[in-house]
C-alpha cells in the first residue's frame, strides 16, 4: 500500500480536508489494494486512514499533491 505524508500548517486546514474525507467518501480500506494510506498532521491535530485512489485523485491536488502517476 503507498502512503502521502502531508505536513499541515494549521488546524483549520487539517479540518478543511477531514471535512472532504466525510464529505466525499473518501475512506478506503485497510485491505483494499488499490488504497491509498494518508498521514495528514497539523499542529494539534494527526490522522493516519486508509483513502480512496478516486477522491485522492479528485482532491489531492488541493493538498499540493500530484496525483497523476498513483495508477
Amino acid at each position: 500500500m503507498k502512503t502521502i505524508t502531508v505536513q499541515l500548517q494549521t488546524n483549520k486546514a487539517f479540518r478543511y480536508f477531514e471535512n472532504l474525507l466525510e464529505l466525499y467518501e473518501g475512506w478506503g480500506s485497510i485491505h483494499g489494494k488499490d488504497d491509498i494510506y494518508l498521514h495528514l498532521s497539523a499542529p494539534n491535530y494527526s490522522l493516519k486512514t486508509p483513502v480512496k485512489q478516486s477522491w485522492l485523485k479528485d482532491y489531492g491536488h488541493q493538498m499540493g499533491l500530484l496525483v497523476s502517476d498513483l495508477s
